[in-house]
């Protein structure tokens, strides 16, 4: 299967090299990319060159749009550091970053990220192209995981992949395109309202299903029913 190429995010560039990227020299050091991976609790990051990782990193993330930004960028940051330090520098040309929440494509801006603590309109994405000197392309984390497993997994023209983590949503692929929908929120199926009385949600509203299905939330739901936590199981399994 193919994804339709208006679907691809466009990169929001900036002027200035930032502090930890590395120049071509004499011998050229070896291009890089970044993909992150920006959730509520951690940050997982990948050093790309060639089309194959040769650098992990897992992170926390700080809340609040300026705290997204400069755990992403210390990520990167960390990234470029560890690569340099095995005696193999590279030139870091570009940043993808999957994050959660309502994302508008090409303009990097990410809202309603109640789970990062972002509720209006954050340039996340300009922002970190500021800081890091290379294009950055933002998309909501959800879609770039529909289009990851449609692509790696030929699973076919239409999916939902759903993800249940600190929050919980889905990216959404039909007749091989990325569905957002007329806002963005498409796939942000954690705020839709199951128990209008129920529990308060950072978002605003009271009961959406994220404040029962999500993966945070199960877990919340296992302690409060006295069961012990997967870390003792796992302990007493040993």
């Amino acid at each position: 299967m193919g994804t339709r190429a208006e679907d691809a995010p466009t990169a929001v560039r900036a002027g200035a090299d930032g502090p930890e990227t590395v120049h071509d020299g004499a011998d050229g050091p070896t291009g890089a990319v970044v993909g992150l991976d920006v959730g509520g609790s951690k940050i997982d990051g990948v050093l790309v060159v060639g089309g194959e990782v040769v650098g992990r990193r897992r992170s926390a993330v700080r809340h609040g749009a300026d705290g997204v930004v400069g755990s992403a960028a210390e990520a990167v940051e960390e990234l470029l550091a560890d690569a340099r330090r095995a005696g193999a520098p590279v030139r870091l040309r570009a940043v993808g970053a999957g994050v959660p929440g309502i994302v508008a494509p090409g303009r990097g801006t990410v809202e309603h990220a109640v789970n990062l603590g972002v509720v209006g309109a954050a340039p996340v994405g300009p922002d970190l192209a500021e800081r890091l000197g290379v294009p950055v392309v933002v998309e909501n984390d959800l879609n770039v995981a529909a289009l990851g497993a449609a692509r790696t997994l030929g699973l076919g023209d239409d999916l939902a992949y759903l993800s249940l983590g600190t929050g919980l949503a889905a990216g959404l692929l039909l007749d091989g395109r990325l569905r957002r929908g007329s806002v963005g929120a498409a796939g942000e199926i954690g705020h839709v309202p199951y128990r209008p009385d129920g529990r308060s949600c950072p978002c605003g509203q009271r009961g959406c299903l994220e404040q029962y299905a999500s993966g945070s939330a199960i877990d919340g739901a296992w302690a409060a029913d006295g069961v012990p936590g997967p870390a003792r199981l796992f302990a007493a399994a040993a």
